[in-house]
């Protein structure tokens, strides 16, 4: 059904977005503004596109437009904090968020993603505060206890962390991301058997550039050097300087010498242009 009037347009803006086909989503969105100009709200789901599509600079313009409209926005403060996250401008980011909780202390968005800042900047305790305040407020989702946990295991408070990390996999038991983090925690924690099942359930259902290294890691830690080995060499990864790093151990395990020898010129050559890329 194609959409005609402007709460048709807003209605399959908004599934559209929710069904992450973010482009559609902000085609309608821009559609319908174009027809209802002064609907602050409608401006900040179009920066919620722009800042899913990495578009910081349309999704700064189009917040700060819905924050002209009506100062009273929250989900404008919080798209704001959210840009000066990605930007990491820290203290513009806990302001914006800050802004938005003093309008509703309880909003879940401003709790998460004011956690999420203070957990990239370091700031892990009020990491943990924010997302426990997130639990106060009714949410349960799998991807807060993986914050939740991952704070905690920077913390070394591990118990705390074991406890979220089961909890998160309880919520999600299918979330890649989840599985490759609690498994690597599992495997720092010298329990590498039942964390590489967990980095290989991850990779199986999503294979990515990391769960990919960890899995060969591990595997190497094994002494599973030929299925290491292959993992990495079919993995397309040889631009990093870790995987090459990690195929020289495996090679010279399986006395290739050249292939060793290889390995070590990419890492050499990775490590000059690693160095000429620092300011």
């Amino acid at each position: 059904m194609v959409a005609s009037g402007p709460g048709d347009l807003l209605d399959s803006a908004s599934a559209a977005y929710r069904s992450n086909r973010l482009a559609e989503a902000k085609m309608l969105y821009q559609q319908y503004l174009d027809r209802v100009a002064d609907r602050a709200d409608v401006h900040a789901s179009l920066a919620a596109c722009d800042l899913s599509l990495g578009d910081l600079q349309a999704a700064l313009e189009q917040t700060q437009l819905a924050l002209r409209m009506d100062a009273r926005l929250v989900k404008a403060h919080v798209l704001l904090g959210r840009i000066y996250t990605n930007t990491q401008q820290w203290r513009l980011a806990q302001e914006s968020f800050d802004r938005a909780l003093a309008l509703n202390s309880s909003d879940r968005d401003g709790l998460y993603f004011s956690g999420l800042a203070f957990h990239e900047e370091g700031q892990l305790q009020k990491a943990v505060e924010r997302f426990l305040k997130v639990l106060a407020a009714g949410s349960v989702e799998g991807r807060l206890y993986n914050h939740l946990a991952n704070a905690y295991a920077l913390l070394g408070r591990s118990q705390d962390a074991d406890a979220a990390f089961q909890r998160a996999i309880q919520l999600a038991p299918d979330d890649p991301e989840i599985l490759l983090a609690y498994g690597q925690y599992l495997i720092e924690m010298g329990r590498g058997n039942d964390g590489s099942k967990l980095v290989r359930r991850s990779f199986s259902l999503r294979p990515s550039p990391e769960s990919r290294f960890v899995l060969a890691r591990t595997l190497y830690q094994q002494a599973q050097y030929a299925e290491a080995a292959a993992l990495l060499e079919a993995g397309g990864t040889e631009s990093d300087c870790r995987v090459s790093n990690l195929l020289v151990k495996i090679y010279r395990e399986q006395g290739l010498r050249q292939k060793a020898q290889a390995q070590i010129e990419k890492l050499t050559a990775c490590l000059v242009v690693g160095s000429n890329a620092t300011p």
